[in-house]
């Protein structure tokens, strides 16, 4: 008899001191987990997965994919996120997957200690998330009363979602609170689950991590969480958040200048959701946080505040950019963007994009040997970092530009294109309000040399823009995978079309011992001036035509010249100078 009860009071002893075990762990509310403590221990290599408190529980610990205490070990700007979310220096939770000869998986789970809500009438559970990764699944999160095994999921984000929240790994921290009310009065456990779409092990992107866990009673006013921008402009811009209360009776604003928090700042109150600020200082940071009145004397703390940068004011013409100012900063790599002034805009991708020149590493093979302006100042180029370019073709827009000044503008830039792998440079304009519409574009190498001179292009915007508001937009398709790509623009210029316009298409057709043809395509005028010298020299030889091609002989034979041209419309109007080609006897 005693030998078939031995069984079960071995099943009663193991489930007592289960029970007893477990019970040691019980907290009390309100309970926080930050993931700072010496408990929470990170791992030493990518080939451990560290520790954890012990009335914590990581199931399946066996497994090639699982939560440890971060951050891990092997380092990668793909997955995770760049800090924690307390401090900016501490710990959290992250799912990692980890060198180790366990099963390989794609689920692992992580179970809170028990807690108790004997103490709450509307508990609820708060915790910050990140999840960027392109291997990242889901996030789910469970609940359960301790004592069941049955477990009620409470909240799901999907990858879909994370992908709209998390573009890297300096994305912010989300927020997110659900209510544990019809548990008050219980103990219970949180289950987090993370998943991934792949069951390798290391080197995937599937770092789902938690920070700041927080169970507690639900505030009466609660605090707002995820502050947005919208409708951002030169001097206002409209603020939302989410909102966890119901029949607020108004909100408050709070902003600053800087990106340090909006402490101190200006407070502006609100009827309404999303609420507006107006009177801020163009091309300037801002840091802006929310909060929520619920009833008289009953008012939320402030959210976390998050930061925005205001458009830069409309420039007004005549407008001018040589890309030589100290907004304008070429990288130290060669492989890395420089800083482009704030009120232009730039689009791209790691591997291809617009960035002031002259480049940290100089090809003899592309690019031009110095800018227009001045031979040693900064122009914007087109830079390749690797042969297998991918993304979004860069592009480099103006900022918006007012024409009431004009009664027919003119844009004018300058642009080198040398190099063995050229692809095609296209111009755009945009009215605002408006799409873009085509200027025009060149494809392939446009010059013989890094040392060959600058070509002016002018385009003539006409009467149908003059009093309008536009931008100009330069784009560069890389056609070839090469690093032999660096296509450069300087001097960009929006003015009034000159009575007198330019000549253009200058070209050297032939050359002698002592003689030289030039050419070139009119302005618009049927008589012209020309001047030529030696490279080198001070004194120019001056002569005319009335085609638009002229013979010059009594050259010195190998000798370099440099010329220029102007149309003469008439008795003191005439156009401004254009440089030909270099040519030599």
């Amino acid at each position: 008899m005693m030998k078939n009860l031995l069984p079960y009071l071995f099943i009663a002893l193991t489930s007592f001191y289960a029970k007893k075990g477990l019970g040691q762990c019980v907290k009390s509310t309100p309970y926080t987990q930050n993931f700072d403590g010496s408990n929470w221990v990170a791992q030493s290599s990518w080939l451990n997965s560290g520790s954890i408190p012990s009335c914590w529980n990581r199931l399946l610990s066996t497994g090639n994919y699982l939560w440890m205490a971060g951050p891990p070990a092997l380092g990668t700007i793909n997955s995770g996120p760049s800090a924690d979310h307390t401090s900016g220096t501490g710990g959290y939770a992250v799912a990692e997957g980890w060198s180790t000869s366990g099963t390989f998986r794609t689920v692992t789970h992580l179970i809170t200690p028990p807690i108790d809500l004997s103490n709450d009438t509307v508990p609820r559970l708060k915790f910050f998330y990140h999840m960027y990764g392109a291997d990242i699944d889901l996030l789910d999160v469970r609940v359960r009363k301790v004592g069941t095994t049955s477990w009620t999921q409470l909240h799901t984000v999907t990858s879909s979602t994370a992908s709209s929240q998390f573009t890297s790994q300096n994305s912010a921290w989300r927020k997110h609170v659900e209510s544990l009310a019809q548990w008050a009065g219980d103990t219970v456990q949180i289950r987090f689950s993370a998943k991934r779409n792949t069951s390798f092990s290391w080197w995937t992107q599937s770092r789902v991590a938690l920070d700041d866990i927080t169970i507690e009673e639900t505030p009466s006013c609660d605090q707002p969480i995820n502050p947005t921008i919208s409708n951002l402009l030169s001097t206002t811009v409209n603020v939302n958040w989410t909102t966890l209360n119901t029949n607020q009776i108004g909100y408050q604003i709070q902003y600053a200048q800087g990106n340090s928090g909006a402490s101190g700042g200006t407070i502006v109150n609100s009827t309404t959701k999303p609420g507006s600020l107006s009177g801020l200082s163009p091309n300037t940071t801002y840091s802006v946080r929310v909060r929520d009145i619920c009833s008289a004397g009953d008012t939320s703390v402030w959210s976390s505040y998050t930061t925005f940068i205001t458009q830069c004011s409309f420039a007004t013409a005549p407008f001018t950019e040589n890309f030589d100012g100290a907004s304008w900063d070429p990288s130290s790599s060669w492989n890395a963007q420089g800083d482009l002034d704030q009120c232009w805009l730039d689009q791209g991708s790691a591997t291809q994009f617009w960035t002031p020149g002259p480049p940290a590493f100089n090809w003899t093979q592309t690019g031009p040997a110095g800018d227009h302006t001045t031979g040693s100042g900064q122009y914007m180029m087109n830079q390749v970092t690797t042969t297998f370019v991918s993304g979004t073709n860069p592009r480099l827009i103006s900022p918006w530009i007012d024409l009431d000044t004009l009664v027919s503008p003119e844009l004018s830039f300058y642009y080198h294109g040398f190099g063995t792998s050229m692809g095609d440079f296209d111009v755009y304009v945009q009215k605002l309000g408006g799409t873009w519409s085509a200027l025009w574009d060149t494809s392939g190498s446009t010059h013989s040399s890094k040392n060959a001179a600058w070509t002016e292009k002018i385009i003539a915007l006409g009467t149908s823009y003059a009093g309008d508001t536009v931008r100009i937009r330069f784009d560069y398709t890389n056609t070839q995978s090469s690093f032999y790509t660096q296509f450069a623009i300087d001097d960009v210029k929006i003015d009034e079309e000159p009575s007198c316009p330019k000549p253009a298409n200058t070209a050297v057709t032939a050359v002698g011992v002592m003689a030289a043809q030039l050419d070139w395509t009119s302005g618009g005028a049927s008589n012209y001036q020309l001047r030529y010298r030696e490279v080198g020299t001070n004194a120019w030889s001056w002569t005319t035509a009335n085609t638009s091609a002229k013979g010059i002989g009594m050259l010195s034979a190998q000798t370099t010249y440099e010329w220029q041209v102007r149309d003469s419309c008439g008795t003191g109007d005439v156009s401004g100078w254009l440089d030909g080609p270099r040519f030599r006897t």
